[in-house]
């Protein structure tokens, strides 16, 4: 479910033109609209449904959505472009849907600036509107971007967020609380039970470690989630672990 209607002035600022898509959440997730814009444009359609009587499909279908008490769910489908570029993209989309194609993708991995791909608008906001925090408790930040997808449910990233890291199990076991990040960005608080740092296993002849714990109080979630650590991690470090106030 959306739990944005528009985008800060920063994250507008970021994104640039972008192509986006209009997704019905019922039954198959099906896409009902493609389009190109800059700004709130993403959101105007569900507005202008509301607004406009016109029996347009395009409104008709989010009428219903809306009566049916679901909501729209937007996506970008590419941001940081150009006008040209947007409406190449938009023009592409557009014809590959006509085409009517069924597709089970084998792509092994996304394609080159994937960074500014696929990804709902929550995440979009996130991504740039982020602030910065400044940490009091002793933490662990562990980074998790090999692992990490936008969407995965909260069981599966606490348990890429425990295990298995090469740790000073010294400094590890002073710290209470776990932040699993990805793309210097908060995406799971979690609170470390004492000295719950255990050998796991051995990898490529090292010793791999992980902690056991429980996700954070509302407090803290309020006080750190979807916030920026990167005014934490050094510049070029290859250890995913940081620890700070320990």
């Amino acid at each position: 479910m959306n739990i944005i209607n528009k985008f800060s002035q920063k994250t507008i600022e970021c994104i640039k033109y972008y192509v986006y898509i209009l997704v019905d959440p019922r039954s198959d997730k099906k896409v009902f609209y493609i389009g190109k814009g800059k700004g709130n444009r993403v959101f105007n359609h569900a507005q202008g449904a509301i607004k406009n009587p016109k029996p347009e499909e395009k409104y008709e279908i989010i009428r219903d959505i809306l009566s049916a008490g679901g909501q729209v769910e937007y996506f970008l489908i590419k941001h940081n472009l150009s006008e040209e570029e947007a409406e190449r993209l938009e023009a592409s989309l557009i014809d590959y849907a006509m085409l009517g194609f069924h597709s089970s993708l084998t792509n092994v991995v996304r394609g080159k600036g994937s960074d500014t791909g696929v990804n709902n608008v929550e995440e979009i906001e996130i991504m740039y509107a982020a602030k910065e925090v400044n940490i009091h408790e002793p933490t662990i930040l562990i980074n998790i971007n090999k692992k990490y997808r936008p969407g995965m449910d909260n069981r599966e990233l606490y348990d890429i967020t425990r295990k298995y890291w090469r740790v000073n199990t010294i400094r590890a076991n002073k710290a209470g609380l776990a932040f699993a990040v990805y793309k210097g960005i908060i995406r799971g608080i979690y609170s470390i039970k004492t000295n719950s740092w255990k050998f796991s296993k051995m990898e490529n002849g090292r010793r791999r470690y992980e902690f056991e714990g429980e996700e954070g109080n509302e407090q803290i979630k309020a006080r750190y989630l979807h916030k920026s650590v990167s005014g934490y991690r050094r510049r070029g470090a290859q250890n995913p672990i940081q620890y700070v106030n320990c």
